[in-house]
């Protein structure tokens, strides 16, 4: 309970010796550092034994069914790049998350990392996690990489993503890409 109090000093102690990172209702700590942007205490909860792609399964009573939410979900809704370039860095899946465009009161309903961090204007963290996603692809496809990218400078977030877009695009086998989603 430590991490949900933001305590690091006594959540990395109570980590090292051994308790249990798991709490009631499902959650995990690694979930509740992502979501205070607790990156010591991620990478503790990493170190002994919780999986990046472990899902946060928010089952309070009386919820029939639980409601599944990721490391990475959180670190990006808690505006800490850091963070989540530690959890990319850990392997954190971005291909498992669907958008439902609104809801009945016009809302965007959605549970993916990129829309989070696109509707919050943390357009840092929406480069991370392109970029991680680009990186994913190329390596699936057996694309050579294109190296990595020099920092960005400050400019229109546009200008930006068709900074951080362009070597990917270079190095796609354009003949062999079907925009269907097959290989």
């Amino acid at each position: 309970m430590a991490v949900l109090s933001k305590k690091v000093p006594a959540a990395l102690l109570l980590i090292n010796k051994g308790a249990s990172l798991y709490f009631e209702y499902g959650r995990n700590a690694l979930c509740a550092a992502s979501f205070h942007s607790l990156k010591e205490v991620a990478q503790a909860a990493i170190s002994k034994g919780i999986y990046v792609n472990e899902a946060f399964c928010w089952r309070k009573p009386p919820m029939p069914s639980a409601i599944k939410t990721y490391p990475i979900q959180y670190a990006v809704q808690s505006g800490d790049a850091d963070t989540v370039a530690y959890l990319l860095k850990q392997g954190a899946n971005l291909n498992w998350f669907e958008v439902y465009p609104f809801g009945a009161h016009g809302e965007m309903l959605c549970n993916d990392p990129f829309s989070v961090a696109w509707k919050e204007r943390r357009y840092d963290i929406f480069l991370l996690l392109l970029e991680a996603t680009l990186t994913y692809k190329s390596q699936k496809r057996r694309m050579a990489p294109c190296g990595l990218l020099s920092p960005l400078e400050k400019t229109e977030p546009k200008e930006r993503l068709a900074e951080r877009l362009a070597p990917w695009l270079e190095v796609l086998d354009w003949e062999s890409f079907d925009p269907s989603g097959g290989a």
